[in-house]
């Protein structure tokens, strides 16, 4: 976002907030999630003596690389869900050097990064549950597809802090699907 410094020393940005805040978007954003998400905010600038955020999220990516990538088998898949499920545990502690409230990017680092971690659980939950192998989806322990059981669409998302699942059927249209042959 452009930010402009106005007279008086209030940032354009600021004004915006306080004009959304008060309008409220037509009533699309209750009173209960703007202070959720202002109690969160200072819990994350309260914090102290906990790791840097990069940490957590270059452990991330080493182990969604290593474990979740193409290639998967359910042992390591297992593998690199227990360590999302340790890095949730641990973004819990990460701590903000920069406490303000302008152009805050160690803040919004830390929001994503939880962020991350959240799609991190969906995507490793779903290809657990995934037992075939189909386009980018590689399972060395299924290594066949299955469109009897598969044919379907994997939503996952997260409720009360766990993973859920549910699947939509796939409606085929021009193209019936077949198995790659390179």
């Amino acid at each position: 976002p452009v930010t402009i410094e106005l007279p008086g020393g209030e940032s354009t940005s600021g004004v915006v907030s306080k004009v959304i805040v008060a309008n409220r978007n037509g009533g699309l954003v209750p009173e209960s999630a703007v202070r959720d998400e202002e109690r969160r905010i200072t819990a994350i600038f309260a914090r102290s003596g906990g790791e840097r955020p990069w940490k957590v999220r270059d452990d991330l990516a080493q182990i969604m690389y290593d474990k979740a990538g193409i290639f998967r088998t359910s042992d390591r898949l297992v593998e690199c869900l227990d360590k999302v499920h340790e890095l949730r545990e641990r973004v819990g502690s990460v701590v903000v050097d920069d406490k303000g409230d302008r152009f805050n990017t160690d803040l919004t680092s830390v929001i994503e990064l939880e962020s991350m971690l959240e799609a991190a659980d969906c995507l490793v939950t779903s290809a657990l549950a995934r037992e075939e192998s189909r386009g980018a989806h590689t399972r060395l322990d299924f290594p066949e597809r299955n469109d009897e059981k598969w044919m379907r669409h994997t939503l996952s998302w997260h409720d009360a802090g766990q993973v859920r699942l549910d699947y939509k059927p796939v409606t085929v249209t021009k193209y019936q699907p077949q198995v790659r042959s390179y």
